[in-house]
């Protein structure tokens, strides 16, 4: 499906369903596998190595809310606001990956770095999973890596 800012895919791989965007895995979704063996489980986790504890979390990027699973399992009290500038994606995720089981949950159709710079919120965690993807490769917004740490910053 063409979307205003991606071509998204819904894949089913047996019981895993799997979110492809532009040829690249975005999300994934298990019944019974609660972690997923990709890299969205450290993101999930890093909060853990918090000081104090993490009762709010801005995730930057949604995807098919695979980091959001797991942040459920690993804190289950923590508040997540998740920002993703595709509706289409946030359609997906609602739709195939059972993002509506998502507990204290808030999902905001936004782009996550003009949020970042007006929000005058204040969260305990800012976890960045924002990619761009096309047909040969996968990358960082064209944002500077110290300008996204700096506004994330401005959030906590």
């Amino acid at each position: 499906m063409k979307t205003a800012y991606n071509h998204i895919s819904i894949k089913r791989l047996n019981r895993r369903i799997e979110m492809e965007v532009s040829g690249a895995t975005f999300g994934t979704w298990h019944p019974e596998l609660l972690l997923t063996g990709y890299y969205w489980d450290a993101l999930a986790a890093a909060p853990l190595l918090a000081e104090k504890p993490i009762k709010s979390i801005l995730l930057l990027g949604l995807g098919s809310g695979t980091v959001i699973r797991t942040i459920n399992l690993l804190l289950p009290e923590a508040n997540i606001t998740a920002l993703e500038i595709d509706s289409d994606i946030i359609d997906a995720a609602y739709d195939h990956f059972h993002l509506n089981e998502a507990k204290k949950l808030k999902v905001l159709c936004t782009d996550a770095y003009k949020y970042l710079k007006r929000s005058r919120k204040k969260y305990d965690a800012v976890l960045d999973d924002i990619f761009i993807a096309d047909a040969e490769n996968t990358w960082r917004p064209d944002i500077a890596p110290h300008k996204s740490v700096e506004l994330s910053m401005r959030c906590l």
